[in-house]
């Protein structure tokens, strides 16, 4: 900032206080003053584009959008953590603009398969031949948790009586002549192939259960009915509990309760891994951000999630992280999603 009594002094006669009193006279700018005073100007100029052209400039930043798409267990996972994905502080020159988009496993493979989507999620084993067309991380295990509303009386269902349920041979709660709702998965969601799998429902499913999509349909639709029995991915139903969110319960398997921290030792049925996929070609887009979904410090945030982190989440390696890819291909048309 130009000093205040330079610029006066420049902007009008000056008189230096020897031949005259300690005042300032202000006359009219005469033709000399009003050149230095430009002068100045220009020469204030020059200084400040010399600068500028010498200052250093930040690096440059590059923006990529990264688009996932299926499975609506891992929807929430990636929604959540998609704020340390794209944080600044983990890449200085890599920012990552994400969206995240449902539809379930089928279609998080076929979107990668059409180019639709650079990472599809599937919450199921992938097949043999899934394996061998693209590139694939587990990024954590869930569980598939049976649910009731809140007022049921049951607490622990077995295996023999669920199959009974959803092939429709058994139609009313025990010892009760109240109907027995049966909520299923529509077709082509991995949590419906792994139900049907587990307890033998292929073609054999009831044809008077409702069929939904995403696992807040399901829950949504028993806290709003008594009757009702649906099974979603565990995470899902824990995190509608604890807020309080909807009234239902998480009843038992076989005696055995759904919990991420023993359910190996427990040898609870309904497991499923939690898969990320992609096509070979997309790999040099999304190679950084592979190695910030393996980060050790998101293992505490997919606990908090009630997930079981996988062993390849703690590799911190590039190195390791390639030698966790594996191979995926699309299995539509089988109806194994």
């Amino acid at each position: 900032m130009i000093n205040h009594t330079l610029f006066y002094a420049l902007s009008s006669n000056f008189t230096p206080s020897s031949s005259r009193s300690n005042t300032f006279t202000s006359i009219s700018p005469t033709p000399t003053s009003a050149a230095c005073f430009i002068a100045l100007i220009l020469f204030g100029l020059m200084i400040k584009t010399t600068f500028a052209a010498q200052a250093p400039q930040p690096s440059s930043i590059t923006t990529t959008p990264i688009t996932f798409a299926g499975s609506s267990t891992l929807l929430p996972v990636i929604e959540q953590l998609t704020p340390f994905l794209s944080s600044p502080s983990n890449s200085p020159h890599q920012r990552y603009r994400i969206a995240v988009q449902g539809g379930g496993s089928s279609m998080g493979i076929k979107s990668v398969q059409l180019g639709m989507a650079d990472i599809g999620m599937v919450s199921r084993e992938l097949s043999a031949k899934e394996q061998q067309r693209f590139h694939s991380l587990s990024l954590a295990y869930d569980l598939i948790a049976l649910i009731v509303h809140r007022d049921n009386t049951i607490s622990n269902i077995t295996s023999s009586e669920v199959r009974s349920i959803y092939s429709g041979q058994q139609r009313f709660w025990p010892h009760s002549t109240d109907p027995i709702n049966i909520i299923s998965k529509e077709h082509g969601r991995a949590t419906r192939a792994v139900f049907d799998r587990t307890f033998d429902l292929k073609g054999r499913l009831s044809r008077k259960a409702l069929f939904i999509g995403a696992n807040g349909q399901a829950i949504i639709t028993v806290s709003n009915d008594p009757n009702a029995i649906a099974y979603v991915a565990y995470s899902a139903a824990k995190a509608a509990i604890e807020i309080d969110a909807a009234h239902i319960k998480i009843v038992r398997l076989d005696n055995k309760v759904p919990d991420p921290k023993n359910a190996l030792a427990q040898g609870y049925p309904l497991l499923r891994p939690l898969n990320l996929i992609w096509h070979p070609q997309t790999e040099p887009k999304i190679t950084s951000l592979l190695k910030q979904i393996v980060h050790p410090h998101l293992k505490a945030r997919i606990e908090s999630m009630h997930l079981m982190p996988s062993t390849t989440t703690t590799s911190s390696s590039a190195h390791n992280t390639h030698h966790a890819l594996i191979g995926v291909e699309n299995d539509i048309e089988k109806g194994a999603q």
